[in-house]
């Protein structure tokens, strides 16, 4: 039977090569489908890494000049803060923007600093509220003028609450505002 084969292979060399060599073929292509899905979902998620880090590379090239923004305008942060304790300091702010607005502060209560429950808000590490009761009088464009340098003055201020009423004693267009207020303060 070797003989046969013998003579049958220098008959017919390149079609029992190609034939002997398409039954190796076959068979890789059939044990390699088998692992196909498995190498797909690989390459997916080497492509989707892939995607992750050049977004990251084309990002953090702006990253250094991102953080020395943030830095700069951060900066500034802490000379804004009020101090709990300094009550004298805190009610010179709210004198020096009666002086510039030429409305009249009639009452001025510094209330305790507001530690609380992070129900309103979440609950700050570094920073705390404090509270303001303020009873303003004058026309209204000084008492407009009064609020409009209370928000852009030296301290973050919120008004939580802004009652007015009409008072016709100091003239027609006169009126007084009694103004509930929380300043963004350092925590004692």
């Amino acid at each position: 039977m070797s003989e046969q084969i013998k003579k049958l292979f220098q008959r017919y060399p390149q079609m029992i090569i190609c034939g002997v060599l398409s039954i190796i073929f076959l068979a890789l292509i059939y044990f390699r489908s088998q692992s196909l899905p498995s190498l797909q979902e690989k390459s997916s998620d080497v492509a989707k890494k892939l995607d992750v880090m050049i977004k990251n590379e084309t990002q953090g090239k702006e990253l250094a000049d991102q953080l020395s923004e943030l830095k700069r305008l951060t900066s500034g942060l802490n000379s804004r803060l009020m101090s709990v304790d300094d009550k004298a300091a805190n009610a010179q702010f709210f004198y020096d923007i009666e002086g510039r607005s030429r409305a009249s502060i009639a009452d001025l209560k510094q209330g305790a600093f507001d530690v609380g429950d992070g129900s309103l808000r979440p609950k700050l590490g570094q920073f705390t509220g404090v509270s303001f009761n303020l009873s303003v009088s004058g026309r209204v464009m000084y008492l407009m003028n009064f609020l409009k340098r209370l928000e852009n003055g030296k301290y973050f201020v919120r008004c939580n609450s802004l009652t007015m009423r009409g008072n016709g004693t100091l003239g027609p267009d006169a009126m007084d505002i009694v103004l509930k207020l929380e300043v963004l303060a350092k925590k004692p």
